[in-house]
């Protein structure tokens, strides 16, 4: 990661801007899926700041179905970036129509060259030494198995994949009819507590980084993710909540405009002294 990575006083980042590939994605309406508008905001601030910075690795995303989530990965493989897509389910017509919709929206990409088509299970990952290795990747998105102990294993496999800076985002966090879901990402947070935290969550998507990420991620959402889904989705409240596992825990709800940006423990007299420590902090570090 560049050493001028986050750095958080930048007026300009995002700042009340249209997210160009966002807006094409959005008016891409014909493939079957259950990626709503918010979630893909939600998700395309997360790969625009990666793309922005510099951040280098591939995206992974486990469970693809008819591949709607996967467009919008496709249209952020900026630089060296793969799109590794990991389902069984990858085959014939519908691996043909995936073809076809990536390309479409997105012209220069190299199907051939830029895609890694996998249909394993996620868990024969495992198997793999070329995608073992820590560092190959800057984003996974885990919408596969919806069993507690799937989304335990593949939180075990994002683990030794992740890189230092990348994002992990599960789908189907506290979704209605899919409590297993949210029962495997507090599991292993619990028992893994030094690999990931939960940054935020809203529009059923948890995100989690690395635990040593996780100051820098917290200091740059509280600045600029409001403001970028207000200019390509709408206006949100951003809000402090205790977790089952920590504080603090960022929470995400759509608010009206004359209503503030930040809500619940942003109130408090100790989570402003808690978010000036950390912007303090992360305006002095060096990489």
């Amino acid at each position: 990661m560049p050493d001028d990575f986050m750095s958080w006083q930048r007026k300009d980042f995002m700042t009340g801007t249209k997210d160009e590939l966002l807006e094409k994605y959005m008016g891409f309406r014909t493939v079957v899926g259950c990626t709503t508008p918010p979630q893909a905001a939600l998700m395309s601030y997360f790969l625009k700041t990666l793309c922005d910075e510099g951040v280098k690795g591939d995206l992974l995303e486990i469970g693809v179905y008819r591949g709607r989530s996967s467009m919008l990965f496709g249209m952020y493989l900026y630089g060296r970036r793969r799109l590794h897509l990991v389902d069984p389910g990858l085959d014939g017509d519908v691996l043909e129509e995936l073809t076809k919709n990536l390309t479409d929206l997105s012209p220069a990409l190299d199907f051939e060259r830029d895609v890694l088509i996998d249909k394993r299970l996620s868990h024969e990952l495992e198997r793999d030494a070329a995608v073992h290795d820590r560092g190959k990747y800057a984003f996974i998105h885990i919408d596969g198995g919806h069993s507690m102990i799937d989304v335990y294993r593949d939180l075990e496999q994002s683990a030794k994949l992740l890189n230092e800076w990348g994002i992990v985002i599960c789908d189907d966090f506290y979704a209605s009819g899919r409590p297993a879901v949210t029962e495997g990402v507090y599991r292993f947070m619990h028992e893994n507590p030094n690999v990931f935290k939960l940054l935020i969550t809203g529009y059923n998507k948890a995100v989690l980084a690395r635990v040593d990420a996780f100051e820098l991620w917290w200091v740059r959402i509280i600045q600029s993710l409001g403001e970028y889904l207000e200019a390509n989705w709408r206006p949100v409240q951003i809000h402090l909540y205790n977790s089952p596992l920590e504080f603090p825990t960022l929470g995400l709800s759509e608010r009206a405009k004359e209503h503030s940006p930040f809500g619940g423990y942003f109130a408090r007299q100790e989570a402003r002294d808690m978010i000036a420590a950390l912007t303090k902090a992360c305006n002095a570090a060096t990489y």
